[in-house]
């Protein structure tokens, strides 16, 4: 075997035995850099947009209300709250209550705001309104936003509880096992009837006014 011949069958194996144990790691010829094969192929914006694809398709089907963030933004606030509400009565099969008509309508004025104060460049995401959890449980709303996922909650009351911090965990915990697996979940708690620049931080959770939102987000 020649020198040359040597060194090819050398590579190979080298590079046979990298993809077998599935490594995917091809070292270059100055043997000093290293590439991934599938950070080659794909880049991290074509990942995602391969994944979003599968989370739009599943959130369609699990969830009250999805659309892109500039879809929200230009929706009429009845055509949305349609959405909601017949969504609710298919699911559940009656009319559902006035308390939580004007939970969604809270929740709808405190999100609009923070939108519309974005600059226009930065709408990019999406919004999930009553996203339905395998295990029965909804969610209020997700909010995808320049590649962060958030999970807020609302509650009608100027107080919290360890109840509710342990909800917005578990639904936290079940937001990425079920749609979004590999990003990081930032959890955002509301309170409704608290002064409007409350904001305090339990661990990683953020509790705060809806008029502080954009500074949980940011």
């Amino acid at each position: 075997m020649t020198n040359k011949q040597r060194k090819l069958y050398l590579d190979n194996n080298y590079i046979m035995k990298a993809i077998e144990k599935d490594d995917l790691w091809i070292e270059n010829k100055n043997r000093h850099e290293y590439i991934k094969k599938r950070d080659e192929e794909f880049s991290k914006a074509q990942l995602r947009e391969i994944k979003y694809e599968k989370w739009d398709d599943v959130c369609q089907e699990r969830c009250f209300y999805s659309k892109s963030l500039i879809g929200f933004i230009n929706e009429k606030p009845g055509e949305w709250l349609n959405y909601l509400k017949d969504s609710y009565i298919k699911d559940y099969k009656k009319n559902c209550s006035f308390e939580q008509i004007n939970a969604w309508k809270d929740s709808y004025l405190i999100i609009i705001e923070f939108l519309n104060n974005m600059e226009i460049s930065e709408r990019s995401g999406r919004i999930i309104f009553e996203y339905h959890f395998k295990n029965g449980r909804r969610a209020d709303c997700i909010i995808v936003l320049n590649g962060m996922v958030y999970i807020i909650e609302f509650k009608v009351k100027s107080y919290y509880e360890k109840k509710d911090l342990s909800q917005i965990k578990r639904y936290a915990y079940l937001t990425k096992l079920e749609l979004f697996k590999g990003f990081d979940i930032r959890k955002i708690l509301i309170l409704s009837l608290v002064d409007s620049g409350f904001f305090i931080e339990e661990g990683d959770i953020v509790i705060c006014s809806g008029k502080m939102l954009s500074k949980a987000i940011h």
